[in-house]
């Protein structure tokens, strides 16, 4: 007996928890949290800056680049740099020859290369720079080598490496 008044206790209990009113309350409980959250969300939102880099071969595509290239020809490459920085950036791209023991360190770049050429450019806001690049080896660079291209941006006083590098490896034929 205890039992079934116990059950009918818990029906009642349902019953009531489960009622229009409460039905109602909590879809508008609902509908004041997630307008909340939304305005909070469109409120605070900062888009996410970032910048592009890559790399293109001479015709300006992503690939194939050559694997081969002799000591006194011209290698034509092309970098592109995307500036979602959320304003106007002073660019540096470094173009580094070096082999396989050659290192790239998060703050200096790439260490134990040779520096073949550096480039600057002004890229306003959404807007995307492109730099042709001509490379030319001499007889020192013959060999299987990596080719980096190092990404830095200009902070106001000095260029800061921005972690960025791109690279190649390609075999330097000799005479």
């Amino acid at each position: 007996m205890a039992e079934n008044r116990r059950g009918k206790r818990v029906v009642h209990v349902l019953e009531k928890a489960f009622n229009e009113h409460f039905v109602q309350t909590m879809v508008v409980a609902a509908l004041v949290i997630i307008s909340t959250m939304l305005a909070i969300h469109f409120i605070t939102y900062q888009p996410e800056r970032f910048t592009g880099f890559g790399l293109l071969n001479g015709t300006e595509e992503a690939g194939p680049f050559p694997a081969n290239v002799s000591y006194n020809a011209v290698l034509p490459l092309h970098t592109t740099v995307l500036n979602r920085e959320g304003k106007t950036e002073l660019y540096r791209v470094n173009v580094i020859v070096g082999d396989a023991s050659t290192a790239v360190d998060a703050v200096y770049g790439v260490t134990g290369g040779t520096l073949l050429t550096s480039f600057d450019g002004i890229t306003a806001e959404g807007q995307e720079w492109r730099q042709h690049v001509s490379l030319q080896f001499n007889e020192t660079l013959v060999g299987y080598k990596k080719i980096f291209f190092e990404l830095w941006i200009f902070d106001g006083s000095i260029f800061v490496f921005m972690n960025q590098t791109l690279h190649i490896w390609i075999n330097i034929l000799g005479p």
